[in-house]
C-alpha cells in the first residue's frame, strides 16, 4: 500500500495558487479584437473619468485664477424690463463709443430689477452700499425714495457745465432727508437736482405708460462718476439722434 502511485502526486500543481496577472500580462497575451475589448473594458472609462476630472480642474483653477475683465459702468434699470432690447442695444453702443476692450474692461445694463420684489429692492440695497452700481433708472415716484434715502448724487456736481444746462428743463429735484429709527425727520437737504426724466428721448417713447416716467441718476457710491456722467451726456447728446 505504501508504494502505490495516487493522481493527486501527478497533478498537485493545479492546486498551486497562482500569481494573478497584472494588466501589462493580460494585453500581452491578447490578439487583435480581444485588445480592441479589452481596452474598451478596463482602459476607456478610467481615461475618459481622468479628462473629465482633468477638464473640471482646468476649468475651476482659470475661473478663479484667470483675471476678470473691470467693471467701468453698472447700470441698475428697475421696473422698466419691457425695455430690455432696447437696452441692451444701449449697452453694446455705449462700449463702442468709449471703444473699451470687452477682454479687460466691461459695462453692464441690467434690467431685472422690480421694486414690488423684496429681493430685488435688497440686492439693490447692497450694490449701492457696496458700490457696486453707478447709474440708478427707475419711475419718478420710486426714484424719489431713494433721493431722501441718500442714494443719489448731486448732478450738478457730476455733470459737465454745458451737459447740466442743456437739461434744466428735465430736472428731477429732491431733498435728502435723516430720520431716526422711528421715521422721526432729524434734518432735511437744500434741494437739489437728483435726477433727469428720460421720457422725452425717442428710446424710451415706445412703451409709454400714463403716470410713470422714468429718471436716471447717479448712485452717490459709485466707483465711476466720470463714466455715469458721461452715459447720462451719451444718452441725451448722442443716443437720441438715432
Amino acid at each position: 500500500m505504501a508504494g502505490k502511485q495516487t493522481r493527486l502526486s501527478d497533478d498537485a500543481s493545479i492546486y498551486e495558487r497562482r500569481a494573478p496577472q497584472t494588466d501589462k500580462q493580460k494585453w500581452k497575451e491578447l490578439q487583435g479584437k480581444e485588445k480592441l475589448a479589452y481596452f474598451k473594458d478596463y482602459f476607456l472609462v478610467k481615461i475618459l473619468v481622468a479628462l473629465a476630472v482633468l477638464a473640471f480642474v482646468g476649468y475651476f483653477l482659470y475661473s478663479v485664477l484667470a483675471p476678470k475683465p473691470e467693471s467701468i459702468l453698472n447700470v441698475a434699470v428697475a421696473d422698466f424690463s419691457y425695455y430690455s432690447d432696447m437696452f441692451a442695444d444701449l449697452q453694446t453702443s455705449f462700449a463702442d463709443y468709449l471703444d473699451i476692450d470687452p477682454e479687460t474692461q466691461t459695462i453692464t445694463i441690467d434690467s431685472s430689477y422690480f421694486m414690488s420684489d423684496s429681493t430685488s429692492v435688497q440686492k439693490l440695497s447692497v450694490y449701492f452700499f457696496a458700490g457696486d452700481l453707478d447709474v440708478f433708472i427707475a419711475p419718478e415716484d420710486e426714484f424719489l425714495n431713494y433721493i431722501q434715502n441718500g442714494y443719489l448724487a448731486e448732478l450738478s456736481d457730476q455733470l459737465p457745465n454745458d451737459v447740466f444746462s442743456q437739461l434744466s428743463d428735465q430736472f428731477v429735484f429732491g431733498e435728502v432727508v435723516d430720520t431716526d429709527v422711528d421715521g422721526t425727520e432729524l434734518s432735511r437737504s437744500e434741494t437739489g437736482v437728483y435726477g433727469i426724466y428720460l421720457d422725452s428721448l425717442p428710446c424710451f417713447q415706445t412703451y409709454q405708460v400714463e403716470g410713470i416716467r422714468p429718471v436716471i441718476g447717479i448712485i452717490s457710491t459709485s466707483n465711476y462718476m466720470e463714466n455715469a456722467a458721461e452715459f447720462i451726456d451719451y444718452l441725451f447728446t448722442k443716443y437720441q439722434q438715432n
